[in-house]
């Protein structure tokens, strides 16, 4: 099975945070405990590698990204997610502990990475409202779960698009009217006019020109057509509450003109998510551990903590977005 190196992952990693960057060294290894486990041992090592590189800058104020590395950054990004959905599903196959951490989380067995619980899924169908005649399109499916159960339980035709190739696989044959591609969000190509629904659960933080994204998405709408996002705003302890607001947001500022956009927060829907992660994996734990999946345990474990911690400190906001293109 293929691996990614360190650099890969760590360069992975950072490309996801640039938008926040600088930032101290405190708080990157903070949020590489949370969410990269694997370079548990040697992140700083790594870190200071690509600095004497050249690939990051260290300043007075943090460490950053600069442009010049970003191409380098965004290419270590795609071969870490799909590399990395390839490795962690090829060991879940047959884990009887992973399958009853998704019945618990998410309230049916199809295996998710989202925060889309049974009580947000139902408010997302509803947004969409998709009949038999429709076509809709999902933006960043996964694994095509939320794609499939759509498709199932409306009738309609369904797109999955997603950057990892190794996930698209692992999508193809689920039941419905489906057709899935390999797609990078920052280079669409969607047919004019093809869709009467866009569906994007959690992945609008993704793109590295939203704007341009959205204009691709829209596009691609019927007129009157709508996107249905869930999407979470985040603050550290530098920055305000109006960060927290959709308007303020990188979507909400990112929407193109004339869009109209309605919102309702679940702020609580968010934070009860973390929670139910945090509880199944206490319970599971040992079941984790006998199948040798110990590893997959702990990334998951500081991933939930980090986040409901986050959400504990007021610092989060989740919305589910409907916005319609004129016509």
């Amino acid at each position: 099975m293929n691996e990614t190196s360190p650099e890969t992952q760590v360069l992975g990693f950072l490309w996801r945070r640039r938008r926040r960057m600088p930032m101290p060294l405190e708080a990157l290894v903070t949020n590489a405990r949370a969410m990269l486990s694997d370079r548990d041992g040697d992140f700083v090592e790594v870190l200071e590698s690509l600095r004497d590189e050249g690939v990051v800058l260290e300043t007075g104020e943090g460490w950053s990204l600069p442009r010049s590395a970003h191409d380098r950054a965004r290419a270590a990004m795609r071969e870490a997610v799909s590399v990395g959905y390839s490795r962690g599903a090829a060991r879940l196959v047959g884990s009887d502990a992973h399958r009853r951490y998704v019945r618990a989380v998410y309230g049916w067995d199809v295996p998710s990475l989202n925060m889309m619980g049974p009580t947000q899924r139902q408010m997302l169908k509803a947004r969409c409202a998709l009949r038999p005649a429709h076509r809709f399109l999902d933006l960043g499916c996964n694994t095509g779960g939320i794609t499939s159960w759509l498709a199932v339980e409306s009738g309609a035709v369904g797109v999955g698009v997603d950057l990892a190739a190794s996930a698209i696989e692992m999508a193809r044959g689920l039941p419905g009217r489906l057709s899935f591609d390999v797609q990078d969000m920052d280079e669409l190509e969607l047919p004019a006019e093809a869709f009467d629904v866009v569906v994007a659960v959690d992945t609008l933080y993704f793109p590295d020109n939203l704007a341009a994204t959205l204009l691709a998405v829209f596009a691609s709408l019927k007129p009157g057509g709508r996107l249905v996002a869930s999407y979470s705003c985040y603050r550290n302890d530098r920055g305000s509450d109006d960060e927290l607001t959709l308007s303020g947001s990188g979507f909400g500022r990112a929407l193109p003109d004339g869009v109209q956009a309605e919102w309702e927060e679940v702020t609580e829907l968010g934070r009860e998510a973390w929670g139910r992660k945090l509880a199944a994996l206490a319970e599971l734990k040992a079941a984790f551990a006998a199948e040798g999946l110990h590893d997959l345990w702990l990334s998951r474990q500081r991933e939930s903590e980090t986040l409901a911690g986050v959400y504990d400190r007021g610092w989060a906001r989740r919305y589910l977005v409907t916005a319609v293109k004129p016509g």
